[in-house]
C-alpha cells in the first residue's frame, strides 16, 4: 500500500484504497479493530461527531443501492456530510475526463468514493487526485471496500475469531463462492484478500464453465498456497461449506441477451436446497461416525488379542480347525504324540524352536 500520509500521526491519512493487494494481516487487524469500535459506538449511541466538518463525495457512474448508501450512512453516522454525483448529473456527459472530474471535486470534499464501469478507472482517478480515492468497484476488476466488509463479517461471526494472534485464522474453514465468478468483482476481491491471510480458508468456486473464476485470479490463489476446488454443481460442495457467498448473474456484463438467458437462474439458493445440504451433511457425519466406531472396535480387539498372547510363544498361522495329521508337506502339520497332547511342527514365519500346541 502507498505510504503517502500513512505514517502521519501513525494513521492512514491520505491513503488511497484501490485493490486488496494493498493489505496484509497487520493492517487488517488494525482496520477491523476500528470497525468493531465503530460498530459498538453505533449500537450504543447511533452516531458520533468524530468527522464533523468532513465531506465525502460519492461519485457513481454505475447504478448502486447498497454500496452508495453504505458510504452515505457511514459518513453521516460519524458526523460528516455527503456530495452525490452520478454520470447523468456530471460533466462526463459533456466529455469531461475522470481526471478532470476528480481534480474539480476534490476542491469540495475530503475523500472521494468512485464507482465506474471500466477496469482501472479508480487507479487513474487516484493518480490525478490529491485527496484519498476509495475504489467502490471498477467494472469487472475489483471491489476492495466490499471485500473488506465481507471478510470482517466472516471473521466477526466466527467463534474462532477471538482477540489476539488467532483473530485472522481462517484455516479449516471452507468459503464457497457461487454464481457469476467471471464478472463478479466482489468475488475477485474477496478471494484475493482471503489469500493474503497468513492462515487463509479453503476456497470452493462453483459456477457454470462460461462464468468460471478468471484464470488470473485462480493462478494467484494457487501461487498463494490456497487450497482450491472448482465445480459446476453446488450439491456436492454444500455439505462441507462453512460460508456460502452468493453473487448474482450480472445481466449488464453480457454481450448479448442470448448469452445471459443461457445461464440465468443457473443456481437458486432456497430453503429446499439448504435442507438437502443439511441432510447430506448429517448422512456424511453418521457414516464417518460408523466408520470411526468400526475402526476403534477393530483396534481394540487387536490390542486385546495381543495382550492375552501366551508369554514367549509367537503367534502361529495354524488354527485348530485347519490342522491335519503329519505328512511331508511345507505347511504346518499335526502329529499324534505318545502322550494325549496334539503337537505340530511350526513352519510359520517365526520358525520358532518351540512347538505350537492345541488343547488336549
Amino acid at each position: 500500500m502507498s505510504k503517502r500520509g500513512r505514517d502521519e500521526a501513525g494513521g492512514w491519512k491520505g491513503t488511497h484504497v484501490l485493490a486488496v493487494a494493498q493489505f496484509d494481516d497487520a493492517m487488517l487487524l488494525e482496520l477491523f479493530d476500528v470497525a468493531r469500535r465503530m460498530k459498538a459506538m453505533v449500537a450504543a449511541k447511533g452516531k458520533s461527531d468524530v468527522l464533523r466538518g468532513k465531506v465525502l463525495a460519492n461519485v457513481f457512474y454505475e447504478p448502486s443501492t447498497r454500496t452508495m448508501c453504505s458510504f452515505d450512512a457511514a459518513i453521516k453516522r460519524l458526523g460528516g456530510d455527503v456530495l452525490s454525483v452520478s454520470e447523468s448529473s456530471s460533466s462526463a456527459k459533456k466529455g469531461e475526463t475522470i481526471e478532470d472530474t476528480v481534480r474539480c471535486l476534490q476542491c469540495y470534499c475530503d475523500v472521494l468514493v468512485l464507482r465506474h464501469p471500466q477496469v482501472g478507472t479508480a487507479a487513474k482517478a487516484a493518480a490525478a487526485a490529491q485527496k484519498p480515492v476509495l475504489n467502490a468497484g471498477d467494472g469487472v476488476g475489483e471491489h476492495p471496500t466490499q471485500a473488506l466488509l465481507d471478510l470482517f463479517t466472516i471473521i466477526d461471526t466466527r467463534a474462532k475469531a477471538a482477540a489476539g494472534a488467532g483473530l485472522l485464522d481462517l484455516s479449516g474453514l471452507t468459503l464457497t463462492m457461487l454464481g457469476d465468478l467471471k464478472h463478479g468483482r466482489t468475488v475477485h476481491s474477496l478471494a484475493l484478500l482471503a489469500a493474503r491471510l497468513a492462515k487463509p480458508p479453503r476456497l470452493a468456486l462453483v459456477a457454470p464453465a462460461s462464468l468460471a473464476m478468471p484464470a488470473e485470479v485462480t493462478t494467484a490463489l494457487t501461487a498463494a498456497g490456497v487450497q482450491l476446488e472448482q465445480a459446476e454443481g453446488l450439491t456436492g460442495v454444500l455439505p462441507t461449506t462453512d460460508v456460502l457467498y452468493v453473487t448474482r448473474v450480472q445481466k449488464e456484463r453480457f454481450a448479448s441477451e442470448k448469452e445471459y438467458e443461457a445461464v440465468r437462474g443457473a443456481y437458486v439458493v432456497d430453503a429446499k436446497l439448504m435442507t438437502q445440504a443439511y441432510l447430506a451433511l448429517a448422512l456424511t457425519l453418521a457414516l464417518t461416525l460408523a466408520l470411526t466406531l468400526a475402526l476403534t472396535l477393530t483396534l481394540t480387539l487387536t490390542l486385546a488379542l495381543t495382550l492375552i498372547r501366551p508369554s514367549g510363544r509367537p503367534w502361529c498361522s495354524t488354527r485348530s480347525l485347519g490342522w491335519t495329521r503329519s505328512r511331508p508337506t511345507s505347511t504346518p502339520t499335526l502329529a499324534r504324540a505318545t502322550s494325549s497332547r496334539w503337537r505340530t511342527a511350526c513352519s510359520c514365519a517365526w520358525r520358532c524352536s518351540r512347538s505350537c500346541s492345541a488343547p488336549t
